[in-house]
């Protein structure tokens, strides 16, 4: 199971934050949880293929405030509007501008 966490855009995304997750793995349901450390995205900004794909499918489990909801509400609107379309190969998802 992937676990995004995401970070204050204060605090640097380094090996430290993995090799403190990898001294007390966690696992959940009896799958290990595997973390993925990010920085919030600029709503406005440019939509890559991995926030949409967040904005999409992710499920936001706790948050201070609602900045990062927000903003994949954000990249929602932009995606139903057509500014990035997602398509498939081989199996996967990728995105393309709309």
């Amino acid at each position: 199971m992937d676990a995004l966490i995401v970070l204050d855009p204060e605090l640097p995304i380094n090996r430290e934050l993995y090799r403190g997750w990898d001294a007390e793995p966690i696992r959940w349901d009896g799958h290990a949880v595997e973390p993925h450390f990010a920085h919030r995205p600029d709503p406005d900004g440019p939509i890559t293929g991995f926030w949409a794909e967040v904005a999409v499918d992710g499920v936001v489990l706790f948050e201070r405030g609602l900045e990062l909801s927000r903003c994949l509400a954000r990249i929602r609107t932009r995606i139903t509007s057509g500014a990035m379309v997602r398509r498939w190969s081989n199996g996967r998802p990728y995105w393309v501008a709309g």
